[in-house]
């Protein structure tokens, strides 16, 4: 096999999921106290104050109101006729 046809080579699925990172937790990083509480709060903040729900409601409505809506939909439509 030549240098190049190696480097052009599409991944298979088994070789992208084996060169992941690994996801640390806040526990396992090298953080000062203040870091650490500074990221929890925020992680409080966004997850149980219903930050989120916010973000999703505004990534929603501007989705809605956009035209790639149709396109999205009816590309979802073409994959699942073809898949049945």
């Amino acid at each position: 096999m030549d240098l190049l046809d190696t480097a052009t080579r599409k991944r298979s699925m088994e070789e992208l999921s084996g060169s992941q990172r690994k996801r640390f937790k806040t526990t396992e990083l090298p953080l000062t106290p203040g870091q650490r509480s500074s990221i929890d709060t925020l992680l409080h903040t966004f997850k149980k104050k219903g930050e989120f729900d916010v973000l999703r409601k505004k990534v929603w409505a501007v989705f809605d109101e956009s035209v790639r809506q149709f396109c999205v939909v009816e590309i979802i439509f073409l994959v699942q006729r073809f898949k049945s």
